[in-house]
């Protein structure tokens, strides 16, 4: 069975930073820098949720390593 999350492939910046409990503002630096790929479709930004997950286990090493 698959969970809603599993089901969903983009997401807004608006989804995005709720789903990672930051600002806006930070998913759109992120986007900004390239350290989050995002595609703007119709005037607004979708972030792939692969993408999300791959931001993280980035972050997830450097505070492992750091």
């Amino acid at each position: 069975v698959m969970t809603i999350m599993e089901s969903i492939k983009y997401l807004t910046v608006n989804e995005a930073a709720s789903l990672l409990r930051v600002d806006t503002e930070t998913v759109y630096r992120w986007i900004n820098s390239t350290k989050l790929p995002a595609a703007k479709i119709g005037g607004i930004w979708r972030i792939r949720v692969e993408d999300i997950d791959a931001l993280f286990k980035r972050s997830e090493r450097v505070e492992k390593d750091g």
